[in-house]
């Protein structure tokens, strides 16, 4: 068996109405007006309170917000890159760096001394070894080229190109003449000796003097780089001009 128990509860106002009533049917002012309408009060008072309270979270809310949009869409161009005052050296980067020092000096001396050298390079074979890379490339650069310039006289034209590649990187030139005849160690002297033997052979054959990179070929290219050296060579034959074909000529004479 179970028994329910209704409790009613009556808010400020309901007290207030049903003093009014009791008053109106007696004639009397009992004292629970004055107690309902100090309970409104109090109660009005706690509203109040309330929504102050909110206001102000609201508002901090709002300002919280506004602040991290403004973060988010700030323009990248304000936002300050991280530096670092650490330099980065790379190969390629100090190698330039050690052709640009040797083509201003002009003395023959390797520039070991630069910054990035010793981080970047295991050691002087290391380094000269690369400076003989460029200078091969900068050979069979200049060896392509003069042999499409003059083809009618390759000897010549190998010859010229030997110079045009020292001309071009004299400094480089002088600081491997200069390893070449005092090595600071057997690896460089090594490396220097390979080189010169690639060159040499590379040389007969652009020249029509050999036909293949071997050993007869090097002292065939040793004796052209001589002549490149000392001078003695003439001057190539005049650049070839490639004569119109048939066809070409028959529309020339048609359009007289």
């Amino acid at each position: 068996m179970y028994v329910v128990l209704v409790v009613q509860t009556y808010s400020p106002k309901d007290w207030c109405d049903m003093d009014a009533r009791g008053t109106a049917s007696t004639g009397r002012r009992p004292v629970r007006v004055r107690q309902c309408a100090e309970a409104t009060q109090t109660r009005l008072s706690q509203i109040q309170d309330v929504a102050r309270g909110l206001s102000g979270r609201v508002t901090a809310a709002v300002e919280a917000l506004e602040t991290e949009a403004a973060s988010l869409i700030r323009p990248h161009k304000e936002m300050e890159p991280i530096m670092t005052t650490t330099p980065i050296y790379t190969r390629a980067n100090v190698l330039q760096a050690v052709i640009n020092e040797v083509e201003v000096r002009q003395d023959g001396h390797l520039p070991s001394d630069l910054p990035g050298v010793t981080t970047t390079f295991v050691d002087t074979a290391d380094l000269v070894g690369a400076l003989l890379l460029r200078w091969h490339t900068r050979l069979a650069t200049a060896l392509e080229r003069a042999m499409g310039e003059y083809p009618l006289d390759r000897e010549a034209a190998v010859v010229r190109a030997w110079r045009r590649a020292r001309d071009e990187s004299a400094g480089v030139r002088l600081v491997l003449d200069r390893l070449a005849a005092n090595p600071p160690n057997e690896a460089v002297a090594r490396a220097l000796r390979t080189t010169a033997r690639n060159d040499w052979a590379y040389m007969a054959v652009a020249a029509g003097l050999a036909s293949t990179l071997d050993a007869a070929a090097t002292p065939v290219g040793r004796s052209l780089e001589t002549k490149a050296r000392c001078g003695d060579h003439p001057e190539p034959a005049a650049e070839f001009v490639a004569q119109p074909s048939l066809l070409a000529r028959l529309r020339d004479v048609l359009a007289a």
